[in-house]
């Protein structure tokens, strides 16, 4: 009765490790699906504030554009004002005045479409550093995404080999505790087996 006590003794100071390691192990795996699901919301926050920042920028180069526009516009009706009243001004003047003044004119007029072109090919050049700029943002952005999977992953194959080595470690424990147990009860069945031989011998 005494060994049976023992070896339930025994079994239930296992079964309680048994249990406390299984509680660990559940409580380490809640703590990586926490730090999982985090990674993951950073990854998520990361993206909606790069899209907010290309959208902000497209607001504010949408508004410069306009403008820009409208500044054309107006200098537009300026000149055609200007233009009018020149027009006035040279039906009161001799022809000779008025081609000189026109000439005048159409040498500020090439200027200032020059100057416009250049403008246009500032803006395009712009344009063009705002795109690269952007997808040079969104590749920044898929790289990161591919490289908070990449540690998911990396922490998940670490947490698996962990796990396996601990299932083969339990393995081997239950295994040396039943050759231990088997072993015990064959030392048992020698020892009853001489304690009734010495008793026989004695009667």
């Amino acid at each position: 009765q005494e060994e049976k006590d023992e070896e339930d003794e025994k079994k239930d100071k296992k079964d309680e490790e048994e249990e406390t390691d299984s509680k660990e192990r559940e409580k380490k795996k809640d703590e990586d699906d926490d730090k999982k699901d985090s990674e993951e919301k950073k990854v998520e926050k990361d993206e909606d504030d790069d899209k907010k920042d290309i959208k902000d920028d497209q607001e504010e180069k949408d508004e410069a554009d306009e403008k820009k526009d409208n500044k054309d516009e107006e200098e537009e009706t300026d000149s055609k004002e200007k233009e009018k009243k020149k027009d006035e001004d040279d039906g009161k003047k001799d022809k000779k005045d008025y081609q000189e003044e026109k000439d005048e004119e159409d040498e500020k007029k090439d200027k200032k479409d020059e100057e416009e072109e250049t403008d246009s090919k500032e803006r395009e050049k712009k344009k063009d550093e705002d795109d690269d700029k952007k997808d040079s943002e969104e590749k920044k952005v898929e790289k990161d995404e591919d490289d908070d999977k990449k540690d998911i992953k990396d922490d998940q194959e670490e947490k698996d080999e962990a796990d396996e080595k601990k299932d083969n470690k339990d393995e081997e424990e239950e295994t040396d505790s039943k050759e231990k147990e088997k072993k015990k009860d064959e030392d048992d069945g020698k020892k009853d087996k001489k304690d009734y031989q010495e008793e026989k011998d004695e009667e």
